[in-house]
């Protein structure tokens, strides 16, 4: 196991302690920019311990990820012109099942079963009427096609 180091502060005195310890399972988290100061400590990846504090990031970026896929399925079902666009639809079909794998291998651990089996069972309906949506596009079209080609000889 590697090492890590927890950095705590006093609320009393408002000193900082760090302490060195063997990493034990925690939720990693790498911050996104790279803002570099002359003063501060380069920090690449923050390791979050507490169980409530992951259950709190991880209900915050599962709402935003849920919320944007929502946003995406109902912009392709009710803009006209884009109604009978699978291609759009298999992009939030694909987003919805790397949705699914990273709830199954990187949250799951962190996460209640029934918490993970919930918000699996409402991906997996959407994925479902995706699906469904997907075929019944496409065998309008092949009907659209046959009909066409038929009453042309």
């Amino acid at each position: 196991m590697s090492k890590g180091y927890i950095v705590n502060r006093d609320s009393n005195s408002k000193e900082l302690t760090y302490v060195e310890y063997e990493q034990s399972i925690g939720y990693d988290v790498r911050p996104k920019n790279n803002v570099k100061k002359s003063d501060s400590i380069d920090v690449t990846k923050v390791v979050f311990v507490s169980p409530t504090l992951i259950e709190k990031i991880l209900n915050k970026k599962i709402d935003k990820e849920y919320n944007n896929i929502l946003r995406l399925i109902s912009e392709i079902l009710y803009d006209d012109d884009t109604g009978d666009d699978t291609g759009k639809m298999v992009g939030v079909l694909n987003r919805v099942e790397l949705f699914k794998s990273i709830i199954r291998k990187k949250y799951s651990k962190f996460m209640t079963d029934e918490q993970t089996t919930k918000i699996l069972n409402r991906l997996n309906m959407m994925g479902k009427e995706l699906k469904r949506r997907i075929f019944e596009i496409e065998e309008e079209r092949n009907y659209e096609n046959n009909y066409n080609q038929g009453k042309s000889r």
